[in-house]
């Protein structure tokens, strides 16, 4: 799982992060999701041995596993192929009707996969710094 800068700096805007439904196993910048607790003041995460406030603690992070933003594109109808290469980089090529394809590679599945739906959900598309 990719717990990188760039990770993190790429997963770190609105379109992802508020859409996230916080579920046991999550992975955060403040660690997995070991246990979630409801209550009026919002959703509460166990890390470690404290509990953490999602609302109240902004600097936390959801970092999508791969099969959480695969799910973003079958949702939408994308069909994709992951490829991982011998040189440690990953190629997510998105697949269309009449034999179209867009291609992103990257060090990681993750950070392709973030490219990918970023383009397909939000077009937008990462410059290395941000999303534009």
């Amino acid at each position: 799982m990719d717990t990188s800068k760039q990770y993190i700096k790429m997963s770190d805007c609105p379109e992802i992060q508020d859409g996230w439904k916080p579920e046991t196993g999550d992975l955060t910048t403040a660690g997995i999701i070991t246990g979630i607790h409801f209550k009026n003041i919002g959703v509460l995460i166990r890390d470690k041995t404290d509990w953490i406030n999602l609302y109240s603690v902004k600097t936390i992070k959801w970092l999508p596993y791969q099969h959480q933003s695969q799910g973003m594109l079958i949702k939408k109808g994308v069909w994709f192929d992951l490829q991982i290469s011998g040189g440690g980089h990953t190629q997510l090529i998105l697949l269309f009707e009449g034999g179209k394809r867009k291609k992103f590679t990257s060090d990681t599945a993750e950070q392709a996969l973030m490219q990918g739906v970023m383009h397909e959900l939000h077009n937008k598309k990462w410059d290395g710094q941000g999303w534009v």
